[in-house]
């Protein structure tokens, strides 16, 4: 009772009012040991004041008495007691209902007291009643009052129970947008320190300062509570776009103190407040893309990005340099550490927005650099000061002499390190993997070969202390690993790593791509994202081997373990999916480039791994499969595939033994057969509109293969395949023609240009293919018998020929045989000349002769070659020359001179030879005449004019003549007089039958005959005539003298000649006319028909249809006019017909 009396209310003001006085001591001495029934009698004796208001005891009195009892003598054991309730909730209306500011003042200080005395979990029910009467929202507003020192001890008590109010703070906005508001001031608190004002207003402006940090706090706490909603909704509102310039405005005041020569005294207090509010926006950034968006804006990025590269230097130089003293104590470092964290933090949130921002990419190549410089200067530690500057300047990394293996630097950078500044290292890590990414080219090209370095360090400190299996850096390093092994520099420099970590560098890559072959069905997320990985897989193990350093220690961790049949599915899955396709696309691409690296490789893939079936596998079904998708994108995935398979086998040119596995490897499954296939993806002949669209969808694939083809084409077992494949070679030709102008009638030009582009060049590679196997040495018969040049030369032949691809190629090809293999053919013809068991070599060895002959230099070597030199000497069907066995070939069918029991078996196999024989020779006649087609075309055809008009004779008087059957046939008689010599001497008078009474006897001639012929004299129009007909007119106009109806007939013949279209059934018709006409109208005198004869009276037509006929002859072989002048076997005909061509292909 004693110690109730002493603590009285004057008692306890007076010791307020004159707080230096002793009794003032004794006063607090009393309440600081007072009891609990001490304290309650003195808070009843305020609480029943507060209730009479007297104006001896005003309000702010009473609240100022309470802060003082609190402050003095605040026990836990209070908190139960009732008044210390009442007098809580009455401070709680105080706050609400006064204006007064010391009141509020008062009120505010007891509440802070005792939100920071008491503990959340004891003074839970006190705080689920200050929360019911609305004491959070009284203290967010008085938060924001005029006056300073209720702000201050409104935050205070926000913060001090701030776990406690966080989850009611949350639900609305009103505690954010007070927040950013307060600190809102923040800017110009800021700016009046940088100035160095007065002292009074810098002690006012670091009050503000600490204020802010309390807001901070609070902010921060609030974003603390799981319920995210209202935090989702600030991190998205204006609220947080001005808290971001604040924070940006903080960052650049650190930024100007750190790079000042004298700091101020107060940075590690600014560092904290830095680190509270970099948190807070943190925070924001990794729950929302928006507010990510807001801070990686270009203007915010400027002012925070330059303050994270100060923290890397400032923690750099004083862990990592010599020749230093440190410039910050531990507990200024510790701050750096962390805010630089948070700021690392920050730059991973943003990296999914920020290309939606301008001048992203130099940020990220900027963050790139320091990451770079960060980790290279710590792992090469100790280092020079003037090392640390480099980070922060654009585009500059360390040189690379810092890159000294640890164990040569005797391992001044070691685990214990690693682990002291392990969340450093995640994090710089992690930031480094989400940033490489979208870095640059040129950057990341710049920076590989350190970071390289860098992960290597990594990992052999890890391994030497046995943590890399443990270590939370494991999986970031082997990210980063996997990542810069798509680039030579890092290649080159991890391929220099202990075999302690060898298979830590190089076993993830492969094991990602088995991976990726182990996946047949790509149905889930899962699954594409295995295919995905393995593609990037295969690209980096293509990159990896060629290095051949690094290519050793890719087989050192068996890569050969990816060659597996097994691992192989069929083609109808592979089909399914188009990822798939692609992935084994980049598959074979790498195993064609591990295949050339080294010889030890190939022979290990060929003898103890299956790579043979499993390239010939996927080439076989990507050929056959890739047809049903012609038209749609699946179809360049499929070329894709074939390209690479190409590759692959090309990858053994050099290997004559696997070269011909690949050939061998069974007749059905030889590479040739689907090459053939890539090269004529065509199932039949196709013109030539439908062939360019081919070309125009596979050239790039064709290219490939028709490299292959040409290291293929050095073995004679590829010959061999390839010419017993009868379309082969006239494929090939039409390809190569198709490769080099769009239309076989056009003009074609070689220039500089056009050799360039890839036609040209897949054009050339064909032909080289073409050439080595034509004069394979080793094949020569069996391409002689085979009839391989035929083939070869068929789709060359065209008209008009002059400047087309198929002169080009043909004069190509023969000038090359004829400088080749001319004498090796010429020996063969002549041994074969006089065996009768080699009469098919010998004539076949005659075709290829002639094609050689087109590529002899001079005049004289082509007619001595061909044998017309002799041609005034002898008949050349009979001669042994070369164009005489051609003309034995033509004009006549083998016969057996023996008699044999199996008739049947002979007319069978002469069925057979005959119609090719004939076939070669016409067409490589056909062939010469193209030689001179511009001769003949430019030389003028001696012919009179058609038009000229018959006279008109009156009056009219007939005659009738009577032919041999007694058929008669009136004419005008006159007109014949003019028009015929003969007709004027017959009906001249003086013979008995001129009378024009008199019936006129024509003998030997037919009525038709005849008939054409009057009608003809008469004017009668002779165009609509047929072939038959206008020879029998031609004859009769010669029989009887009728010159104009004569030179009517020839410009007809000359004519259609001239007209000769590209119609074939319409040429067909001509030929067939052409060829009758020779036989009727030829001299049966002349050694050559008369062709070249002066006074035969049809040379000119005769020597112009053997033209003609010469030009076309491989149609004009095949006429029935043709077919029964060989049958008729008119020995005298034949040979002057013979005769008759090498008059024409003489030189």
């Amino acid at each position: 009772m004693s110690q109730t009396k002493d603590i009285s209310l004057k008692s306890i003001y007076g010791a307020l009012r004159h707080p230096q006085t002793q009794k003032s001591a004794q006063t607090r001495q009393l309440l600081t040991t007072a009891s609990t029934q001490t304290i309650d009698q003195v808070l009843r004796k305020i609480l029943g004041y507060a209730k009479r208001e007297q104006t001896d005891w005003p309000t702010n009195r009473l609240a100022h008495m309470v802060a003082f009892v609190f402050s003095m003598g605040f026990k836990h054991a209070v908190i139960s007691l009732a008044s210390f309730k009442a007098c809580l909730r009455w401070l709680v209306d105080l706050l609400h209902s006064s204006q007064d500011k010391a009141t509020l003042r008062y009120g505010l200080k007891c509440i802070c007291i005792v939100f920071e005395a008491i503990q959340t979990t004891t003074g839970a029910n006190l705080l689920a009643d200050f929360v019911d009467r609305k004491g959070i929202q009284i203290l967010l507003i008085l938060a924001q009052h005029e006056e300073q020192s209720i702000q201050f001890y409104s935050l205070r008590a926000l913060n001090a129970q701030a776990t406690y109010f966080s989850k009611p703070l949350n639900e609305s906005l009103d505690g954010y947008t007070v927040c950013t508001q307060l600190l809102s001031d923040m800017p110009t608190a800021l700016n009046t320190l940088w100035i160095v004002p007065p002292p009074s207003d810098i002690a006012q402006r670091e009050a503000e300062l600490k204020q802010s940090m309390l807001t901070c706090q609070l902010l921060r706490s609030m974003l603390k509570h799981p319920n995210t909603e209202y935090q989702v909704g600030f991190a998205e509102s204006n609220g947080f776009r001005s808290l971001a310039r604040v924070w940006c405005c903080l960052c650049h005041y650190e930024y100007t103190l750190a790079t000042h020569q004298e700091p101020p005294q107060h940075a590690t207090s600014q560092q904290k407040l830095v680190y509270v509010l970099t948190c807070v926006i943190q925070h924001c950034t990794s729950i929302s893309k928006k507010a990510a968006g807001c801070v990686s804006e270009e203007h915010v990025r400027a002012k925070w990005q330059p303050l994270l590269s100060v923290y890397m230097q400032r923690w750099i130089y004083d862990t990592c340099c010599t020749m230093n003293t440190p410039m910050y104590t531990l507990e200024s470092l510790a701050v750096d550490k962390t805010i630089m964290n948070k700021m690392i933090q920050i730059s991973l949130d943003i990296v999914p927005v920020l290309q939606h921002h301008m001048y992203w990419l130099d940020y990220v190549d900027q963050a790139v650099c320091d990451l770079t410089n960060f980790m290279l200067a710590y792992i090469s530690q100790p280092i020079l000061p003037e090392h640390v500057t480099t980070m922060g300047k654009p585009n500059t990394v360390l040189h690379n002499n810092l890159c000294i293996d640890v164990d040569e630097r005797g391992y001044q950078f070691h685990a214990d390190m690693l682990q002291q500044h392990q969340s450093v290292f995640v994090l710089i890590l992690e930031s480094f993997i989400q940033h490489v990414q979208l870095a640059s080219l040129s950057l990341v090209q710049l920076v590989c070969g350190r970071a390289a370095w860098c992960l290597k360090s990594l990992a052999t400190v890890l391994s030497n202390a046995d943590q890399l299996d443990t270590s939370p850096l494991r999986s970031r390093i082997l990210k980063l690993i996997v990542f810069f092994l798509h680039y030579d520099d890092a290649i080159d420099t991890l391929a220099t790593s202990t075999t302690s970590i060898t298979p830590f560098i190089w076993g993830t890559t492969i094991e990602m791509a088995k991976q990726g072959l182990m996946t047949t069905c790509i149905d889930t997320s899962e699954s594409s994202s295995v295919i995905y990985k393995a593609k990037r897989a295969f690209v980096s193990l293509e990159k990896i081997s060629h290095h051949h350093r690094a290519c050793e220690r890719l087989v050192d961790c068996d890569v050969l373990q990816l060659v597996d049949l097994d691992l192989i599915p069929s083609g109808q899955v592979i089909d399914q999916y188009p990822s798939l396709l692609s992935m084994y696309a980049v598959y074979c691409r790498f195993l064609a480039v591990l295949s050339r690296r080294t010889a030890f490789v190939r022979t290990k893939l060929r003898d103890q791994y299956h790579l043979f079936p499993i390239t010939l596998k996927l080439l076989h079904e990507a050929v056959a499969l890739r047809e049903h998708h012609r038209v749609n994108d699946v179809f360049k995935a499929w070329n894709q595939l074939i390209s690479s398979c190409l590759m692959l086998i090309s990858a053994f040119q050099y290997d004559e033994l696997s070269m011909q596995q690949w050939l061998c490897w069974k007749q059905e499954s030889s590479v040739l057969t689907p090459l053939l296939a890539i090269l004529f993806p065509w199932k039949e002949a196709v013109d030539w509109a439908a062939m360019h669209r081919y070309v125009a969808s596979d050239l790039d694939v064709m290219l490939k293969a028709a490299q292959l083809l040409d290291q293929l084409s050095c073995h004679s077992l590829c010959g061999r395949q390839f010419v017993n494949d009868t379309a082969a070679l006239p494929n090939l030709s039409r390809l190569m023609i198709c490769l080099t102008t769009t239309d076989p009638s056009m003009q074609w030009i070689i220039t500089q240009a056009s050799q360039e582009t890839p036609q040209f060049q897949c054009a050339d590679y064909l032909k080289k293919s073409m050439m080595r196997m034509l004069m394979s040495h080793e094949n020569m018969q069996f391409n002689i018998l085979r009839d391989a040049f035929t083939n070869a030369f068929q789709p060359m032949l065209y008209h008009p020929n002059v400047g087309t691809s198929q002169a080009y190629w043909r004069h190509l090809m023969c000038d090359a045989l004829y400088k080749h293999r001319f004498s090796d053919f010429n020996r063969l013809y002549r041994f074969t000349q006089d065996g009768d068991n080699a009469i098919k070599l010998h004539d076949f060895t005659a075709v290829a002769v002639a094609y050689t002959a087109m590529g002899a230099p001079t005049q004289e070597a082509w007619n001595d070659v061909l044998g017309f030199n002799h041609l005034d000497q002898e008949c050349m069907a009979a001669s042994k020359h070369v164009f005489g066995a051609l003309c034995q070939m033509l004009v006549y069918e083998l016969e057996y001179e023996e008699e044999d029991d199996d008739d049947h078996g002979q007319d069978t196999l002469l069925s057979q030879i005959t119609p090719l024989r004939r076939h070669a020779a016409a067409q490589v006649m056909e062939a010469m005449s193209l030689e001179f087609e511009v001769i003949w075309q430019a030389r003028p055809v001696p012919t009179q004019d058609p038009d000229t008009p018959l006279p008109s004779l009156e009056p009219v008087e007939t005659v009738t003549f009577v032919t041999d059957d007694n058929r008669h046939l009136q004419a005008h008689r006159q007109l014949l007089r003019t028009c015929s010599p003969i007709f004027e001497a017959l009906l001249s008078g003086d013979y008995a039958e001129s009378a024009s009474d008199s019936l006129i006897p024509l003998h030997d001639v037919s009525f038709h005959s005849l008939e054409l012929l009057m009608k003809a004299m008469h004017g009668s129009p002779i165009d609509g005539l047929s072939w038959q007909d206008m020879v029998e007119l031609l004859k009769m106009s010669d029989r009887f003298g009728a010159t104009v109806v004569k030179h009517a007939c020839e410009h007809w013949v000359l004519q259609k000649i001239k007209q000769l279209g590209k119609d074939k059934a319409e040429r067909r018709v001509c030929l067939e006319g052409m060829v009758g006409l020779y036989r009727q109208c030829r001299d049966p005198i002349e050694k050559d028909a008369g062709i070249a004869s002066d006074t035969w009276p049809f040379a000119v037509v005769l020597r112009e249809c053997l033209k003609t006929i010469l030009m076309y002859m491989s149609e004009s072989s095949q006429t029935i006019a043709f077919l029964e002048m060989v049958k008729e076997k008119n020995i005298e005909e034949l040979d002057a017909f013979c005769d008759g061509l090498a008059s024409l292909l003489k030189k």
